[in-house]
């Protein structure tokens, strides 16, 4: 049986009220992309070191974009780098190594990305030139972003 404690963050993660971290989320995409061997370029870290003044929106906004980028780049190529780039009120990432995967298998969580961008006023682009898939999320900044 399930203690108090875990059951109560079960809830929170299930319900959606815990709130993610882009800093944690940075270090894991970087370390998790690393473990697959992957060369990891990454730009607009120092900005982390303020994140926990950013809004909701913002810090949200990052975890999940770096988090499908990540989920992404693991199941739909076969990449030897990422590059990673973070200013306030975007995140973008670009992986070589595209593979030809039919767009409806990973449509759904780009698809959830999207609404959740959209729903707080951003949005998602996605391209793939010569190789290269780029993803980037934009939001309107906050104040504490820009700072």
């Amino acid at each position: 049986m399930l203690d108090r404690a875990v059951e109560a963050e079960v809830r929170r993660v299930v319900s959606g009220y815990r709130t993610l971290d882009p800093a944690a989320e940075w270090a894991g995409a970087r370390a998790v992309l690393r473990a697959a061997g992957i060369e990891v370029e990454a730009t607009g870290k120092e900005l982390l070191e303020r994140c926990a003044a950013w809004s909701d929106t913002a810090r949200e906004a990052v975890a999940w974009t770096l988090r499908e980028a990540v989920t992404n780049i693991l199941r739909h190529s076969d990449a030897r780098r990422v590059d990673i780039s973070l200013a306030p009120g975007h995140v973008v990432m670009s992986n070589d190594g595209v593979l030809a995967v039919p767009a409806e298998d990973h449509r759904g969580g780009l698809e959830n990305l999207r609404s959740r961008l959209a729903g707080v006023g951003g949005r998602l682009d996605v391209s793939c030139v010569d190789g290269r898939f780029t993803l980037g999320a934009r939001w309107e900044a906050d104040e504490e972003e820009s700072v």
